[in-house]
């Protein structure tokens, strides 16, 4: 990736990363350009500011966010169509272009495509990056057909349904940053559900969310862990969580909330454990 930078902006001009050469062509894109408003740009420096401490990259397909972040454990979604309807659109090494894009915060910005790269500019200056090799990104695009081969789940296979209002949700965040854990416990047992977490040596625990009613009896006293990352991310509206059965004790744990405009729905494929498993491994 190289980076061209022209006019008053003060950058150096010279900053790359190297990619290896291969015998492989970019994706083509339309030839266009795309102007966006001061909140337009403001909404996109802020959905790569999300993705920016969890993914290497930002691959945009038809408008859409729809990758696993570094660790593999979560889908995100992002739905930017508000933003740059079906634009097509691979950022990598994402923290030092959203570095670099901060520069035209608060202006109207240009977005210029093209086969080879893209450009950013507002009326003083401009931006230029090479586009990258899809097949060399760390967090590629999932379409739609893919993600839901990998989630084969309908309402008949929904455990709960619940809404984590946004105080909780910041409560979530700072509990979970105190204790340094990056999962939460769902606990079943009959109709009623709980969300809790503790540190690893198990001296401190924490009942956030409790008597959540089920969409299901549940016989045997089971808990579920799943990743935190959708509640320590930037958002302004609650966030909706529904957990899915699937089969051979697995679930899939879905939690869809809002940045703005921006539409975020995260997945993630957890166990479901019995309690007396636990008790009988102690034992």
């Amino acid at each position: 990736m190289k980076v061209e930078v022209k006019d008053s902006l003060e950058v150096k001009d010279n900053v790359s990363i190297n990619v290896v050469e291969k015998q492989n062509e970019i994706v083509p894109f339309d030839k266009r350009s795309i102007k966006l408003d001061v909140e337009s740009f403001t909404n996109f420096i802020r959905c790569l500011s999300i993705l920016k401490d969890i993914s290497n990259d930002a691959d945009i397909q038809e408008g859409f966010i729809r990758q696993r972040i570094n660790d593999q454990s979560t889908i995100f979604e992002m739905n930017l169509t508000n933003i740059f309807s079906s634009v097509n659109l691979p950022i990598t090494s994402l923290k030092l272009i959203l570095d670099l894009l901060k520069c035209f915060a608060k202006k109207e910005v240009t977005l210029q495509l093209n086969e080879k790269n893209f450009t950013f500019s507002d009326e003083f200056s401009s931006l230029t990056f090479e586009l990258p090799f899809i097949e060399y990104l760390d967090n590629k695009y999932i379409n739609q057909d893919d993600l839901d081969s990998m989630y084969p789940v309908t309402e008949q296979d929904l455990i709960l349904r619940c809404e984590i209002n946004k105080t909780i949700s910041d409560r979530i965040k700072i509990i979970c940053q105190g204790f340094n854990v990056n999962n939460l416990q769902i606990n079943l047992k009959g109709e009623s559900a709980s969300i809790t977490t503790k540190t690893q040596s198990g001296d401190k625990e924490a009942t956030i969310v409790k008597n959540i009613i089920t969409q299901k009896i549940i016989e045997n006293d089971s808990y579920i862990k799943f990743p935190i990352v959708p509640f320590i991310i930037d958002h302004d509206n609650d966030i909706i969580l529904e957990v899915y059965e699937m089969s051979n004790g697995i679930c899939v744990c879905k939690l869809i909330t809002k940045a703005s405009i921006i539409d975020i729905v995260t997945f993630s494929r957890n166990h479901i454990k019995l309690v007396e498993d636990d008790i009988e491994e102690e034992e």
